[in-house]
């Protein structure tokens, strides 16, 4: 529906690109430095020690930018292919691997976390990513 709104959206690709966008923007901010480091889960810990945190929100920014982008028509109307196929590809691969690291997190912390919770949360994200980008537009 919204594609029939915003004349320059992609189709349903558009549509379903600029929802991953606002996914990637949010955890882009949650990615920004907290309070504390105790506050963090323990894979997004062994993330922070290895690169800082501002360093993997820019990543998550970069794809919500390509999903961005590639959701919209040029003014000529042509799809910009290789922002959408770049925008679909780096949010199902950050979800993807964020859904190890707190898949790894929670095996290797002991005690009664819940990373599972989000490691099968951004792995099903990842995999509904990876399942609309292949809609075509009609």
């Amino acid at each position: 529906m919204p594609d029939r709104i915003i004349r320059r959206l992609n189709g349903p690709r558009g549509s379903v690109l600029l929802c991953w966008a606002a996914l990637a923007v949010v955890v882009a901010v949650s990615c920004l430095p907290p309070a504390t480091a105790e506050s963090l889960p323990w894979g997004l810990r062994a993330l922070a020690s290895v690169v800082p945190l501002w360093v993997y929100a820019a990543l998550w920014g970069a794809a919500a930018l390509a999903a961005v982008i590639g959701a919209f028509r040029r003014r000529d109307r042509a799809v910009r292919r290789w922002w959408d196929v770049a925008g679909f590809a780096s949010v199902a691969g950050l979800c993807c691997g964020w859904g190890l690291l707190y898949g790894i997190g929670w095996i290797a912390q002991p005690g009664g976390n819940r990373q599972w919770i989000l490691a099968g949360a951004f792995l099903a994200i990842a995999g509904g990513v990876s399942n609309t980008s292949r809609l075509r537009n009609p």
